[in-house]
């Protein structure tokens, strides 16, 4: 039997003639006056009180998240458990495991007891709900976790994303383009969200792949991350850039639009012309669901480009608000 695992804490109960082959190797002073202490405070009254509760937790924790667990898309299986972990089989144990550890969640491989398997600890409510949220279900908690991760492949770039509404920091961006990089550095920032985005692309051919699928990533990763939309302010901006001007109105609606209004200079930007900026934002709008439309005028196509990222992100940090628990939308639905 064996109990305080962390204090290395534990004993035998069995016949006198195997006890007394185990004094024969056992070594002298065997447990640490601390690990003594730690054993006798938990088979106190006290200590046996929080055990049981600790237990009760747990086995309701276990059926809360066997529950749970068996709808998300990459779950097989989840087995029968009288124990404190669950043995679950999925369609790829190295992608599940990829997708936690975006959120430090870490779980144990199984692959080699069974293909695709993986073995969760229960952990505490809020580290479950954590855990659904990291697999895009729903949770008890989901009001209060805005996060959401994914990694997007193709044939010509890797992408990594993760974003997190409710917070502001950190900040991480690396896509291979610096200017691009500043741009979503501004849209984040403005947008007083948390997003770590590493992108690699065919830079070598152009930039417009990149660009593309990190709209692409970008926008399906917020949608995730706003889960029902219950409560969220929903529209709205404007921001001013030096001689520049953007206006911003947007709408977390579900149905994809966008209409963009620029007399853009003839003067390039490094690496991100203003094609390839109203393309963003149109793939952006497209995988995020949102109505959007935007107007900027100025005379330098850097400080243009860079209002209209700034204002779209204020846009977004004013629709993220919650108001409330309520559906802000008549048909019920968004």
């Amino acid at each position: 039997f064996r109990s305080l695992a962390g204090d290395c804490v534990g004993c035998v109960i069995a016949g006198r003639e195997l006890v007394q082959a185990l004094r024969t190797v056992l070594p002298p002073y065997p447990l640490a006056q601390s690990a003594v202490r730690a054993a006798l405070d938990a088979l106190s009254p006290a200590g046996l009180a929080q055990s049981n509760g600790r237990r009760a937790t747990i086995i309701a924790e276990r059926s809360y998240l066997s529950a749970k667990l068996v709808e998300a898309e990459n779950v097989v299986r989840v087995y029968p458990s009288q124990a404190n972990f669950l043995f679950v089989e999925t369609t790829d144990a190295a992608a599940f495991m990829a997708r936690l550890r975006r959120f430090d969640i870490q779980v144990r491989s199984m692959d080699s007891q069974k293909k695709g398997a993986v073995r969760i600890a229960i952990g505490s409510p809020a580290e479950n709900d954590l855990l659904l949220q990291a697999l895009g279900l729903p949770s008890r908690q989901s009001k209060s976790l805005r996060r959401f991760g994914l990694q997007r492949t193709t044939k010509e770039t890797a992408i990594d994303v993760t974003v997190d509404l409710d917070t502001s920091a950190p900040v991480d961006i690396d896509t291979g383009l610096g200017f691009f990089d500043h741009m979503l550095d501004q849209l984040a920032t403005h947008g007083g969200v948390s997003l770590t985005l590493r992108a690699v692309g065919d830079l070598q051919v152009d930039a417009h792949h990149t660009i593309e699928d990190c709209a692409l990533a970008l926008g399906e990763t917020i949608k995730g991350a706003l889960g029902d939309k219950k409560g969220v302010a929903r529209f709205g901006f404007t921001a001013p850039l030096d001689e520049s001007v953007a206006e911003v109105v947007l709408d977390l609606s579900g149905r994809p639009f966008v209409e963009i209004n620029a007399a853009w200079p003839a003067t390039p930007c490094d690496g991100m012309g203003p094609d390839l900026v109203e393309h963003f934002f149109r793939s952006f709008a497209t995988s995020l669901g949102a109505t959007m439309h935007i107007a900027v005028k100025g005379e330098n196509t850097h400080h243009m480009i860079e209002a209209c990222f700034k204002a779209v992100g204020r846009a977004l940090r004013q629709a993220f608000v919650r108001e409330g628990d309520a559906l802000p939308s008549t048909k019920g639905v968004l």
